[in-house]
């Protein structure tokens, strides 16, 4: 009976080496990752550059096409210098959240 509880035991604990090794390889997979990122995106629109231009730059034109904008309704933008660089459209809103866009250049 002895030597079946002695097995039992190093069953468990051989069973928690083997989780406590995949949690440690976690760990050390996910602090190499990169502590910063960047997201970009890009569609072709066939249309002329200098009508998509000014859509895309005056915040005040977003609400007409942004699909977060179109989800909510009730959101309203805070915006400054709108057509700027170092311009913002600004928003807090229950159902899309809050976040913050800002022109850093245009060209």
């Amino acid at each position: 009976m002895q030597q079946f509880e002695y097995l039992f035991v190093m069953e468990l604990i051989m069973i928690w080496i083997f989780i406590l090794a995949v949690i440690a390889g976690a760990l050390v997979y996910l602090l190499r990752l990169p502590k910063n990122y960047q997201v970009q995106r890009s569609i072709t629109i066939a249309r002329p550059v200098d009508a998509v231009f000014e859509h895309v730059q005056d915040f005040r034109l977003w609400k007409a096409w942004s699909p977060w904008l179109l989800h909510d309704n009730d959101c309203l933008p805070t915006l400054v210098n709108p057509t700027e660089v170092g311009g913002s459209n600004a928003w807090d809103s229950a159902k899309i959240g809050s976040g913050k866009t800002t022109h850093t250049a245009i060209v």
